[in-house]
C-alpha cells in the first residue's frame, strides 16, 4: 500500500514540474543567429572561451540605426554600399558624388533616416568570455533587415 502511495506521490510531483511554467526564455532563431554573429566577431584571443550569451530586446529602430551608422569608421561611400547591401536601401549616386562636399555629421544623419525603416528587429547580444584568465562581457547590437541575415557592430567590453 505504501509503495502505491509513493507512486502516485512522485506522480504528483513530476505532473507539477512537467506543468510549471520555465523561467528560461527560450530564443529564436533570429536571437540565435545573433548571438553566432557575435561570436565571429570576438577578438582573437589565443584561449578564448565563452562561457555564457544572452539577449535583450533591443534599442528602438532609431537609436539602432544611428548606433550602427554612427559606430562605422571609415568612408562614409563603403558604409552606404555596406547598409545598400544588408538592408536594400537605395542610395542616389548622384548624392554619393555630393558627399565629398557634405559635412560627415548630415551624410551620416542621411544613412540614419534611410535605414531606419528598414530594420525590422534590433537585439543586444552579451557574450561573457574568459580571456587571459579574465573574465568579461562584450556587447554588440544585432540588426536585421527583411529577409536579410543579421548585421553585427560590436559595442566593446561593457564588464
Amino acid at each position: 500500500m505504501w509503495l502505491f502511495k509513493v507512486t502516485i506521490s512522485l506522480c504528483a510531483i513530476l505532473a507539477w514540474i512537467i506543468s510549471y511554467p520555465s523561467t528560461a526564455k527560450s530564443q529564436t532563431v533570429e536571437e540565435k543567429l545573433c548571438v553566432a554573429s557575435a561570436a565571429q566577431n570576438l577578438p582573437n584571443i589565443p584561449g578564448l572561451s565563452i562561457t555564457a550569451s544572452r539577449t535583450t530586446a533591443g534599442a528602438t529602430d532609431t537609436e539602432a540605426a544611428k548606433t550602427l551608422v554612427g559606430s562605422f569608421r571609415g568612408d562614409l561611400l563603403k558604409l552606404a554600399e555596406l547598409l545598400e547591401a544588408q538592408f536594400h536601401i537605395y542610395v542616389d549616386l548622384r548624392l554619393l558624388a555630393q558627399w565629398q562636399k557634405i559635412d560627415p555629421i548630415d551624410a551620416r544623419q542621411m544613412l540614419v533616416e534611410k535605414l531606419v525603416p528598414k530594420i525590422k528587429n534590433t537585439f543586444l547580444v552579451e557574450i561573457d568570455v574568459r580571456a587571459a584568465a579574465q573574465p568579461m562581457t562584450f556587447t554588440f547590437i544585432c540588426a536585421w533587415g527583411e529577409g536579410t541575415s543579421p548585421f553585427v557592430v560590436s559595442l566593446g567590453v561593457s564588464r
